[in-house]
Order: structure tokens, then C-alpha cells, then sequence
């Protein structure tokens, strides 16, 4: 798998972490935290007009538009860890996300997730409330900041295999669903 895209944003440990989660191999908790953490530093660095809002429930738009892609959870999903270390519920799944098919808007409300596209010839199509849409490819990764609606969707006709890792506090859950008609 290469990974040189993500050099210039983690560190060998991190990089050396995600290649083993991508394998479904084991990984300690705290490199997971410590990837996840360096993740949400950098996202944050990079957006610093990102600030959880008063969102509403249920929606139908991120940033006043409607979105594409049919409303379909993962496939293929394979759970490499579900753990809990300092208070934290850390898990990490690993699933391909089909062409044309997209996750329903939702929130993080606290914590977040960072998503690493691992394999397939497709890219993905992010949105996030208040700030622009992205695009990811193969090698890179995208972040889902605590508290901002948000949505992901692979507007390709190729599948596109991602390595999703979510950390919220115990008892907190990993994400709510904002969209209806979500099948997840």
C-alpha cells in the first residue's frame, strides 16, 4: 500500500500504524489514540474556522444542498478494534465504500473520526457543513470534525476500500444520524 501521500502529515510510527490496521493486524490502543489525536491537531490547524454549531434534526443538506450518491452503509466491513483506553471507546473498521453510494449527513458529537482511503481506483466526495467540499483519492484522508454535519460519498464507478478510525469518550455515541432514510 502506498502511503507517501500521508509522509508529509504523519510521522513513520503513524504511517507504520495505519498499514498495520489496513491488514486487520494487531495494533496497541495508544498508537491508535496517538494517530487519531495527530489527526484532529492537524485538521484543526488547517481549519481553524471549524466550530461545532447548532445543527438540525433531522437535515437534508450540508451547506444549503442537497447531496448525491444512494444512502448505503459500508461493504465488506471487517472490525479491526473496538477497545477502550483512558475513557475512550476507540474503533476501527475497515469497509469499501461501493460506487455511487454515500453515508447518510450525520454528526460526531463529541470526538470524531478520521477516515484513510486504503485501496480501490475510486475517490470520494466529502462534505462538511460551513466549510468546501473535498475530494480524497487512494492515499488520502479525510477528517470528521466533532459537532459539524458531514457527509461522504464515492461519486466514481469504482469501489474505493477505507480504513475508518472513530474515538469518542465512554457512553457517547460514535455518531448520530441527522439524514433520514439512512439503512445503517
Amino acid at each position: 500500500m502506498n502511503l507517501s501521500a500521508l509522509s508529509q502529515d504523519f510521522n513513520r510510527r503513524d504511517l507504520k500504524t495505519i498499514r498495520r490496521l489496513a491488514r486487520a493486524k494487531p495494533v496497541r490502543t495508544d498508537l491508535i489514540t496517538g494517530l487519531f489525536d495527530r489527526a484532529t491537531d492537524q485538521y484543526y490547524d488547517e481549519n481553524p474556522d471549524a466550530e461545532p454549531f447548532a445543527w438540525v434534526d433531522p437535515t437534508t443538506t450540508v451547506n444549503g444542498r442537497s447531496l448525491p450518491g444512494k444512502l448505503l452503509p459500508f461493504t465488506k466491513t471487517v472490525s479491526v478494534v473496538d477497545d477502550v483506553i483512558d475513557g475512550r471507546n476507540v474503533a476501527v473498521n475497515l469497509g469499501t465504500r461501493e460506487a455511487g453510494t454515500r453515508v447518510a449527513i450525520h454528526v460526531h458529537e463529541v470526538g470524531g473520526s478520521v477516515a484513510f482511503i486504503i485501496g480501490g481506483k475510486g475517490k470520494l466526495k466529502t462534505w462538511t457543513e460551513g466549510l468546501d467540499d473535498g475530494l480524497v483519492s487512494k492515499g488520502g484522508f479525510y477528517y470528521s470534525p466533532n459537532n459539524i454535519p458531514i457527509s461522504a460519498a464515492n461519486l466514481t464507478n469504482r469501489g474505493v476500500r477505507v480504513l475508518d478510525i472513530l474515538v469518542t469518550p465512554v457512553d457517547v455515541p460514535q455518531y448520530t444520524v441527522l439524514e433520514p432514510g439512512w439503512p445503517g
